[in-house]
């Protein structure tokens, strides 16, 4: 690990691109090459949209260029509830604050200035508060449960949520009209 700690080279940005738009870093888009930096800024922007719902450079009605202005000079807001929140703030709070911080850390538009490609390298990002509560060990050797384990009977079952589960049949019969227009399938 302490080597990959240690590896700081930019590689060249290829003039081809193919990705998300939503997750494309300053450094990406402008072309003035990148490194694990980039990777940062995306998982900054994963996670504005988990708990906002939408990435941190959309808003409604805006085009794709607008959009790559706006991350190329990192323009994007919390919430006011969000914006107010302090380092002294409790329980829900105080999460909030410190997702607001780190989120804040990783969407720097200056790849040397950004979390995780600073002198401690990932450390910064696994150490941050907002994190404080996570065991990377554990988590790496499958040590942590998940939240809620489907039931399924077979190794090849896609995991299913009962909740938005459709029934398999439905409540209303369809008249013989409707059968009829059905017939031959």
């Amino acid at each position: 690990m302490k080597e990959y700690l240690t590896v700081n080279h930019l590689q060249p940005c290829s003039y081809f691109l193919i990705s998300t738009p939503e997750y494309l870093s300053p450094e990406v888009i402008i072309s003035t090459g990148h490194n694990h930096s980039a990777d940062h800024w995306s998982f900054g922007c994963l996670l504005y949209e988990l708990i906002m719902g939408r990435t941190p450079f959309y808003k409604p009605g805006i085009d794709h260029l607008s959009m790559l202005k706006m991350a190329v000079m990192a323009k994007y807001e919390f919430p006011p509830e969000v914006s107010k929140l302090s380092e002294s703030s409790t329980g829900i709070d105080k999460a909030l604050y410190q997702w607001k911080d780190l989120v804040s850390r990783l969407l720097k538009n200056r790849s040397t200035e950004r979390i995780g490609n600073l002198k401690n390298g990932i450390a910064d990002i696994l150490d941050h508060g907002w994190f404080e509560n996570v065991n990377f060990y554990e988590l790496r050797d499958h040590g942590v449960p998940g939240p809620w384990l489907p039931t399924t009977k077979d190794p090849f079952d896609a995991p299913r949520d009962p909740k938005r589960d459709v029934p398999d049949v439905f409540p209303d019969k369809l008249s013989a009209k409707d059968q009829a227009a059905f017939q031959g399938f």
